[in-house]
């Protein structure tokens, strides 16, 4: 941990991965896996996205136990234990084979750090603001700049990443590269990195924790991508990735440093330009879709917006999309009856300065 090197813009508390160090202590992410996964996997066939959900789901609930205090735990267990008998009783009647292909990679936290990053892949490296940051499980926001390491389609990854809330203490992450600017280049400028995965290995119905992105060069103004829920009604949730255009959170995470490495041709791949990289997985971002929209007071003009696209940013942020106001219904964005909040396992630039 470092202290805030870029005044007056960086108003929190600074964190730099120390790559010698293990970033993610593994002790909750083994407690829930074997004494909730398996036991339940024991009890009653619980299909294999169900269980991600619970094993996602108690990844922060066991984060707030450990953080935050019993009371607040056994509130969030509590709320917890009712959404989760809902999604069993929605499911289960659906059980099918899990997925053993190459889509299902084992979510890793324990390998080599960065060291094995491939060149031309810039992961963000720098935490400058993290207000939900605790140090633990996956309330520690180192979690989102330790290397990514995907669990596939079939359930998100439950360590090494780091969690936001759709209410409560962490309410947002802002991230950089050391000082350095990501540019605008030809194709995907970067990638989105949240633990999205298929339901019933449907690609068109996920569990998806949304979130806008938007991006600064002084931390203070920030322009977006403008992004629209597009279901009818849109008081009513969809997991259909397609109602949800130009949010974070909706695509599986493929890429893994520890079992499914990538060169930066592989990682930046996506042919049939629907941004959501073929091999990579998560959600591609262009800056030339940025937009000059103000709809949620962030500071952006159009003047902003074009001298983020000709010449870069230095700063990203990630907001749960529940915590913002739809314009279209005059509320806050509907999420999946069971979602907390995202889990973002890191974001890679393909063009830095």
């Amino acid at each position: 941990m470092t202290a805030c090197s870029d005044a007056p813009h960086c108003h929190k508390e600074e964190v730099r991965l120390d790559p010698g160090a293990d970033p993610q202590p593994q002790w909750f992410a083994i407690f829930y896996q074997k004494k909730i996964v398996n036991t339940s996997r024991e009890l009653l066939p619980i299909h294999p996205e169900v269980m991600g959900v619970l094993a996602k789901r108690s990844g922060k609930i066991f984060s707030i136990f450990a953080a935050s205090g019993l009371l607040r735990g056994l509130m969030k267990l509590t709320r917890f234990a009712g959404a989760a008998a809902v999604v069993l009783i929605t499911h289960c009647a659906n059980i099918q084979k899990e997925d053993t292909g190459a889509n299902s990679a084992k979510n890793n936290n324990s390998g080599s750090g960065l060291a094995n990053v491939a060149a031309g892949i810039y992961l963000a490296d720098t935490v400058t603001d993290a207000p939900g940051n605790t140090g633990s499980g996956t309330y520690n926001s180192s979690g989102i700049i330790d290397g990514v390491r995907g669990a596939g389609t079939v359930a998100g990854a439950t360590s090494g990443v780091f969690s936001l809330d759709n209410s409560g203490a962490s309410s947002q992450v802002v991230v950089r590269w050391a000082g350095k600017k990501i540019k605008n280049g030809t194709g995907i400028d970067f990638i989105i990195f949240e633990n999205a995965f298929y339901v019933s290995g449907n690609s068109a119905a996920r569990f998806m924790d949304l979130a806008f992105v938007e991006v600064s060069n002084d931390n203070v103004n920030y322009c977006g991508f403008a992004p629209d829920y597009t279901n009818s009604p849109e008081t009513t949730y969809s997991n259909n990735p397609a109602h949800w255009p130009r949010f974070a959170g909706k695509t599986p995470v493929l890429y893994n440093l520890d079992t499914n490495n990538l060169s930066a041709t592989q990682l930046f791949q996506d042919n049939d330009a629907n941004k959501e990289p073929d091999l990579a997985g998560g959600d591609a971002f262009d800056l030339d879709d940025l937009s000059a929209s103000n709809a949620y007071g962030n500071g952006c003009t159009t003047i902003l917006r074009d001298e983020l696209k000709t010449n870069g940013f230095i700063y990203l942020k990630l907001i749960p999309a529940a915590r913002r106001i739809n314009p279209d219904t005059g509320a806050a964005f509907v999420v999946d009856g069971v979602s907390t909040g995202p889990d973002f396992d890191g974001i890679a630039a393909r063009y830095i300065e």
